[in-house]
């Protein structure tokens, strides 16, 4: 997805969001390696693809994966209208290139270690402190 306001494409997935820009940038220079599509499938049922873009991408160009360690496999950070399509025309391989845990690191604007984005933040502080009033409130304070 390109925000507007800042002419980048971004890839967020639960509470993780990637700047997809810049990590196709720090991913150049590493080594095209070859993805199975099978192992994408799982998560492509949560993802939005637009069917009719999918079928006009091109499926040599490498899909850009993340390994993260909370979720034990690489996950697609751009790519996953290629992963439609292949599996739409049975294709089980794609081009790729993984991200290093540094480079994943530089590009990801949040999640993991890097906390929540600024709205789910602001919800997750809402909800301790109304937890906090709940608690005065049983204990009497």
């Amino acid at each position: 997805m390109t925000t507007p306001d800042e002419g980048r494409d971004t890839f967020t997935f639960l509470t993780y969001t990637w700047d997809v820009t810049a990590a196709a940038r720090l991913a150049a220079e590493e080594p095209v390696r070859t993805f199975e599509v099978q192992s994408a499938l799982q998560l492509l049922p949560f993802i939005r693809v637009d069917q009719v873009h999918a079928a006009t991408v091109d499926l040599a160009e490498p899909v850009l994966l993340a390994y993260l360690k909370e979720v034990g496999s690489p996950l697609v950070i751009d790519g996953w209208h290629r992963v439609w399509r292949a599996w739409d025309t049975g294709v089980r391989t794609l081009p790729c290139r993984l991200l290093t845990e540094a480079q994943e690191a530089q590009a990801r604007l949040y999640g993991g270690d890097k906390g929540l984005p600024p709205r789910a933040a602001r919800r997750a502080r809402l909800l301790e402190d109304r937890g906090a009033r709940l608690e005065e409130a049983a204990r009497g304070d």
